[in-house]
């Protein structure tokens, strides 16, 4: 929101466009004197509204200040003065700016701070992207550039804890979005009709001390979250209000209204940690069932390749199912904007993996899981995890049987190395899967083979779709599209192989057929397929516009493992597919049913024909594909079948879909 504050001839004037609408968000500071310092707050508000989308009014409670606060600040346009004839304290000023605010939400925010640059907006944003979330509170700075606060943390004996406190602001520790026990009121932003019926703040803590601590003890009991949010930063002039020492003035109210709040909460705080340093890192965040160490290759990148896709979803089933996750890139790269979407869901992402083990330890007590991904990182963290976490259940997650896609590479290239490569794998994975407590493969065809080749526990945790609830029409499509990353040899060879071998063939009997090949990486072999009827885009932003031009999709594999992405997402988008029997087998599809299955290229290119000009049969496979991913593969069967993971005694057996 625009606006200048400006001083002339000892006047302060604060001009705002677009006066007549409703704010989002009324802004109440409370004051009571020391005006240069309320004076450097506004004029620090004013200069971060401008990079910040919300409509905001801002209310100055005078709380009776005995300098000149009133005189400097009652000419400031666009400015709401309260002006209290009486001091009423901290607590009383706060809840009669309350009275005055118009906005749909409120913001309590000390005139001892600065905001910093774009700060509100994601406050805002946080309540409209978390229905459940009734306070938000931000990143406190100290001016010197070090961390103040990032969420506080209150133990059983009423006593409290500014989480992070002399860490660097952006040190991973405190650059996710986490719910935790309370916000500082320095700056906090309550949902407005909580707050409102709420009555403010307490006032049995008058005149100041707690009463932020207590307001988001209440949002939980009212069945409300409280949550941190790292990109709203602010810095705190601490003590410049009320001062440090808890034996004289307002501050000595500290004390006293800790002891007010142990008597109101005591039988919530029975649930929470003990004072004991060692608590710190596990109480910074509430969850309902612990914490889950994610162990991964790399952040994922759910834009580039399949795997991804079904770890970002896996992730969203754990939160959604109460854990916390801490997340632990093998590579050591945070890389952006990947991290950055991780946190903003409320996932901890960590970094060069030696730097972390000691933070890692810290909770041990609260790591109920180790969530391992892929056969060569459990190679070198599966053993570390079990020493350092001997109460965690260990999970071994494949991905995909790596053996198995070099067992079918070989057969198909005749490479006696490849099958050498196959052996030694299977030995590694299956030495890895007796290892963990608990094994999770992708697909029911990988779940049956193991049968005959290990004892151990496994899991099915396929690929995870989101179903679409729309009308999908065959009206302005054309074409073929295949979409992967050529970073996997399966995808170069099926592309090469399809223009080479089958394309030529549909080419004959239509020929302005166009097919588009997507995907990161492509090789110079996957370029050279260019050609009047081919276009190789490379990386796209979304593939879902080119599904929605796409008459159908192939998926012409010759040698792989476990459930294809590629599969899933053109099913999801209601686009029939052409598929080998590779590319079927880890979904179960039937040829006719689901999809048309073929291998021989004749009958490949006469299956891609059919569908180019048959309408009723491209409805019949989009609508039965779409009712595929529904039953199988959708987001609400898949969490299921993580928590059935997650929830595995030392006994239960492990069961497929049904």
């Amino acid at each position: 929101m625009e606006g200048d504050l400006m001083e002339h001839n000892g006047v302060w004037t604060w001009e705002f466009t677009d006066p007549g609408l409703v704010p989002e968000v009324s802004i109440v500071i409370c004051a009571h004197g020391k005006s240069e310092i309320t004076l450097g707050c506004l004029q620090a508000l004013n200069e971060s509204l401008k990079m910040n989308l919300a409509r905001a009014e801002v209310i100055l409670v005078d709380d009776a200040s005995p300098d000149d606060t009133v005189a400097l600040t009652q000419g400031i346009r666009g400015l709401k003065l309260v002006a209290l004839a009486v001091n009423v304290g901290f607590l009383r000023a706060a809840n009669a700016g309350l009275a005055a605010a118009s906005g749909k939400h409120v913001l309590f925010l000390n005139n001892d701070t600065e905001p910093i640059g774009c700060w509100l907006d994601p406050l805002l944003e946080t309540l409209e992207r978390r229905p459940n979330a009734l306070v938000v509170g931000s990143k406190l700075v100290y001016p010197d550039g070090t961390l103040q606060e990032a969420g506080g943390i209150i133990f059983n004996d009423a006593s409290g804890w500014n989480y992070g406190r002399g860490l660097d602001p952006f040190d991973p520790r405190v650059s996710f979005e986490r719910q935790v026990d309370y916000v500082s009121g320095a700056s906090l932003l309550a949902r407005g009709d909580f707050l409102r019926q709420r009555g403010g703040f307490d006032e049995r803590y008058a005149p100041a001390y707690y009463e932020d601590t207590d307001l988001c003890f209440a949002a939980r009991e009212a069945g409300g979250e409280v949550w941190y949010q790292p990109s709203s930063i602010v810095v705190h002039y601490e003590g410049q209000s009320n001062g440090t020492d808890e034996t004289s003035g307002i501050k000595a109210f500290q004390p006293i209204n800790r002891e007010k709040f142990y008597e109101r909460w005591s039988k919530t705080l029975v649930g929470q940690r003990g004072p004991e340093s060692a608590s710190v890192s596990s109480a910074r965040q509430r969850s309902l069932h612990g914490r889950i160490l994610v162990i991964e290759n790399q952040v994922p990148t759910p834009d580039r390749d399949s795997g991804s896709v079904r770890l970002t979803a896996v992730l969203k089933a754990m939160l959604d199912l109460g854990f916390a996750i801490t997340f632990l890139p093998a590579n050591g790269w945070r890389s952006e904007p990947y991290t950055r979407r991780l946190e903003r869901l409320g996932i901890e992402v960590l970094g060069v993996t030696d730097e972390w083990w000691e933070h890692i330890s810290e909770m041990a007590q609260e790591i109920s899981h180790v969530w391992i991904a892929r056969p060569e990182v459990a190679q070198k963290y599966l053993a570390r995890a079990r020493s350092m976490l001997p109460k965690a259940m260990i999970i071994y997650d494949t991905v995909d049987l790596h053996f198995l896609r070099l067992e079918r590479e070989s057969a198909s290239t005749s490479d006696p190395g490849l099958r050498k490569a196959a052996l030694h794998q299977q030995i590694q994975e299956l030495d890895l899967m007796d290892l963990a407590d608990a094994s999770v493969v992708v697909s029911p065809h990988e779940l049956d083979m193991l049968s005959d080749r290990t004892s151990a526990r496994i899991a099915l945790v396929p690929n995870i779709h989101q179903v679409l609830d729309r009308e999908i029409s065959l009206e302005g499509r054309r074409g073929i599209i295949f979409v992967g990353s050529f970073r996997h040899t399966p995808n170069v060879d099926a592309v090469v192989w399809f223009v080479r071998e089958v394309l030529p063939l549909v080419v004959s009997k239509i020929p302005d057929v166009r097919m588009t090949i997507i995907g990161p990486d492509p090789t110079d072999s996957v370029l050279s397929l260019e050609s009047e009827n081919v276009r190789v885009t490379g990386w796209v932003v979304e593939t879902e516009p080119h599904y929605e031009e796409a008459r159908l999709a192939v998926a012409p594999l010759r040698f792989g493992a476990g459930v294809k992405g590629k599969v899933g997402e053109a099913l999801t988008f209601g686009v029939p597919m052409v598929m080998t029997p590779i590319a079927s087998e880890g979904m179960h599809l039937l040829h006719g049913q689901h999809a048309l299955i073929a291998e021989d290229p004749a009958e490949f290119a006469k299956n891609v024909v059919a569908l180019l000009h048959d309408d009723e049969l491209w409805h019949k496979l989009s609508l039965a594909g779409r009712l595929l991913i529904g039953e199988r593969f959708s987001v609400e069967v898949t969490r299921e079948m993580v928590g059935n993971v997650l929830n595995l005694g030392k006994s239960d057996r492990v069961t497929t879909w049904a």
